[in-house]
């Protein structure tokens, strides 16, 4: 996800999902989650993670990358859906 950022602005970002599950059989921890498209991935959470913070970016536009983790005898195929809110707040 690739957003504009206020560069007059320091502040900072979080993450966290609304729901426990993808699916029935899915953890939402199974989406993970990095500013670098190298990692470190984390695992989604349900409570807000800081994504970062800082002094302004000057135009910067932060990144998100995402992996997701399957699990082969568990997982059923089909589609996948998942709501991540992202919180931004200044000073």
């Amino acid at each position: 996800m690739h957003g504009p950022s206020d560069a007059k602005r320091s502040g900072s970002s979080s993450g966290r999902v609304t729901a426990k599950k993808a699916r029935a059989n899915k953890p939402a921890g199974d989406l993970l989650w990095a500013t670098a498209a190298g990692g470190p991935f984390t695992a989604l959470s349900t409570t807000a993670v800081s994504a970062g913070s800082g002094a302004p970016t000057a135009g910067t536009i932060p990144a998100f990358f995402y992996r997701t983790a399957y699990d082969w005898t568990l997982d059923t195929p089909g589609a996948y859906s998942l709501t991540v809110v992202f919180t931004l707040t200044a000073p």
